[in-house]
């Protein structure tokens, strides 16, 4: 059933007679048909003329991330600008003579925003280049507030249930992401965010504030700052960028209310969604398109956006949301390499909310059955929706809406899309408020499961910066959740609740994909004066071609540095200087550099004894091979395999060692054997295997624990 009226029937109800082709929301119609005719509404114009970024430019999708938003939004922004040329001269004209105000041009869906009279919105509908009109609303906040709560003196429950430690414990909390909170703002001075917040010459605080009385200068928004203050007006928004990011600053560590990812930068980007009454015709729609186009491509700082998205907001099913224009906007964010969390809303009858209702990043077969009629069942956007794990908390799938939406008619109900996505905690969570720097709260709501999902994103981007969306998807809902309900992913749990530990584990390395397997010269005694061509042994573990920095030391030699291009699955040998030293000990390390990730990857160390060539023993020169230390699976759930392939057969040292260096285990193992070492009474984290043949030489890998 259409959710848009045609233009010839609303001229019929407004005793018009123009010839009006474009379809218009049903609720404008009624409006339309009450107001006086200098009285201004707000509403969208959604232009014919669509498109996705990268079928304007194929080349984006071998871009960095940084430069494909760049990309994208000014790819976009070009398209925009000319198919919006005529309305936009048409509306300015209008403007002039005091029929529209607050007129915003879109780019991440070629639509263009504005307050307009009655006859503005009929000679818009008449044009040949406009296909929808829209009324603007409002989405609606999520969250159920209970304020007065007391910081908790322990890591919170629902950290505990996502697993939030091991995945600190592998090492990554959110180092360098850049998390955009899509809310009512943040209050970036509070304690345990001050510390980790986006930072812009161009926006000194930390975002933008769409909400701001200044941003629609006709029709301010609810937020008393100005519009490069974004700082929360409500404090749904400080609760939100809490449970994703805060670092426990405030207590000094006695107080734990740590969010999933606290390294992760919040970039506060405040929109109009005060719950107003009524509503949600008193709010404007429009700015929260604007706050993603930020995310893509902040207008004064165009390379410096978001990689991850976090947006507790929705509109109900009920209120026929704009559902071809939210869905174009969240396919240019998947284009623009940004992953999206969104809540499902809390309501138990009506469905997912909008844009939670759009198709997540990656094609989970059971969003797609086999048979006739499911062939267009391939759409994909930005959106992650969540749900909250506990029973009866949030709203239950199908979505069914997509099958008669232009232009993409897909996934038609039965059996519709599978809605939500993954599950988090939604009840009771205590986080961070707006009230004053230490301030905290409890709230509820598939809101406080939304940022949780997003703090997942961020611990797995550090690991591997360059996953798309639909990968970070495909890794969070076959391996990164425990299963709920009914097997699989179904209508009420999604794939199931997160377990953020699974979810980094399962993170393809960049970082660590690169061995240094053995050094040459070996460690032994060599002639003074001897003239040697060092080189080294590398392995690419990875499923990645990399291209990466070789440097090796010797003594007070300057360093040699060498450009390797790996592949995946193969040995290179990288070569360096050739030097000669005189008599003593040395230290030869040689060490990797992924570039433009996080520095000095695998390293190996040896120390060589440079001596008259008279002092050189006989058993110095036939020494036997270096230990050489393979093992499987990493990361590992309990029992760990261990191959030893020397030539010589003796007794070796086993030794690991936890992250703050203590040894937790030591055994003997006999060389050229496999042997199988059990781990399982060791707690989740990152380990080191070592290796020792006592003065020939050690190996050490690093091995990451996991169930």
């Amino acid at each position: 059933m259409r959710t848009m009226l045609s233009f010839c029937a609303l001229s019929l109800a407004l005793g018009c007679t123009a010839a009006l082709a474009a379809e218009i929301d049903p609720q404008l119609v009624r409006t339309l048909a009450t107001i006086s005719p200098d009285q201004k509404l707000p509403v969208d114009f959604y232009l014919k003329a669509q498109a996705n970024a990268i079928d304007l430019d194929p080349g984006i999708a071998d871009l960095p991330r940084p430069q494909r938003r760049a990309r994208v939004g000014r790819v976009l922004m070009d398209f925009a600008q000319e198919s919006q040329r005529d309305l936009m001269a048409y509306l300015k004209a209008k403007g002039a003579e005091g029929k529209v105000e607050d007129i915003n041009p879109h780019w991440i869906v070629n639509s263009v925003g504005c307050w307009a009279t009655r006859e503005v919105v009929l000679e818009v509908a008449a044009r040949s280049d406009v296909e929808l009109v829209y009324y603007d609303r409002m989405p609606c906040e999520l969250g159920e507030l209970e304020p007065g709560a007391a910081p908790v003196d322990s890591i919170p429950q629902n950290l505990l249930e996502l697993h939030v430690r091991g995945a600190w414990n592998q090492g990554y909390h959110g180092e360098g992401v850049v998390l955009g909170v899509i809310d009512t703002g943040v209050r970036y001075t509070h304690m345990d965010l001050r510390n980790h917040l986006w930072m812009s010459d161009a926006y000194p605080n930390h975002g933008f504030n769409f909400a701001s009385y200044q941003y629609s200068s006709g029709h301010p928004g609810p937020s008393t700052y100005d519009s490069l203050t974004p700082l929360d007006y409500y404090g749904h928004g400080t609760h939100c960028a809490g449970i994703a990011t805060a670092d426990g600053t405030y207590g000094q560590g006695v107080h734990e209310t740590l969010g999933v990812a606290p390294a992760a930068r919040i970039m506060s980007l405040p929109v109009d969604v005060y719950l107003h009454t009524p509503y949600p015709d008193t709010s404007m729609e429009n700015n929260t398109m604007a706050a993603m186009q930020f995310c893509v491509r902040p207008p004064r700082d165009t390379l410096n956006g978001a990689d991850v998205v976090t947006m507790s907001l929705g509109l109900i099913a009920s209120w026929q949301p704009r559902l071809t224009a939210w869905r174009m906007a969240e396919e240019n964010m998947r284009t623009a390499g940004l992953t999206k969390a969104c809540a499902a809303g809390n309501e138990s009858q009506g469905g997912v909310r909008c844009p939670g209702s759009c198709p997540p990043p990656w094609r989970n077969p059971a969003n797609h059955p086999t048979g006739s009629g499911h062939e267009r069942d391939t759409g994909t956007t930005a959106t992650i929706t969540v749900g909250g794990s506990e029973e009866g908390t949030g709203p239950v799938g199908p979505t069914t809406i997509w099958g008669s939406v232009p232009p993409w008619y897909d996934y038609e109900y039965p059996p519709g899309l599978v809605d939500p996505d993954v599950v988090a905690p939604s009840v009771n969570l205590v986080s961070t408020y707006y009230s004053s720097d230490s301030a905290y709260t409890t709230m509820s709501g598939t809101s406080m499961s939304t940022p949780q999902v997003a703090g997942a994103v961020c611990l797995m981007l550090p690991k591997g910066p360059l996953l798309t969306p639909g990968e970070i998807d495909s890794i969070l809902e076959l391996y990164g959740v425990h299963d709920l309900g009914e097997p699989g992913k179904d209508n009420w749990y999604g794939a199931g609740i997160i377990d953020c530990s699974l979810a980094v584990a399962f993170t393809p390395c960049l970082n660590y994909d690169i061995a240094v397997l053995r050094i040459l010269p070996p460690s032994e005694t060599i002639p003074v004066g001897t003239v040697i061509s060092p080189s080294c042994t590398l392995f690419n573990y990875g499923s990645t071609t990399v291209v990466y920095g070789v440097r090796y030391r010797i003594g007070h030699l300057p360093p040699f540095d060498v450009m390797v291009f790996h592949p995946p699955g193969t040995y290179q040998c990288a070569t360096f200087a050739q030097w000669s030293l005189d008599t003593g000990v040395y230290v030869q390390v040689c060490s990797v550099d992924v570039h433009d990730q996080n520095p000095t990857n695998d390293w190996k160390m040896d120390t060589i004894w440079v001596a008259p060539s008279g002092s050189i023993g006989e058993a110095d020169a036939n020494q036997p091979d270096r230990p050489m230390l393979a093992i499987a699976p990493n990361p590992c759930r309990g029992v760990l395999a261990v191959r030893l392939p020397l030539s010589a057969d003796r007794l070796l040292e086993f030794k690991v060692y936890d992250a703050k260096g203590r040894l937790v285990r030591q055994l003997a193992l006999r060389a050229r054997a496999r042997a199988q070492v059990d781990l399982h009474d060791l707690p989740d984290g990152v380990y080191l295997v070592r290796i020792e043949s006592g003065n020939k030489g050690s190996e050490m890998k690093r091995v990451v624990l996991v169930r």
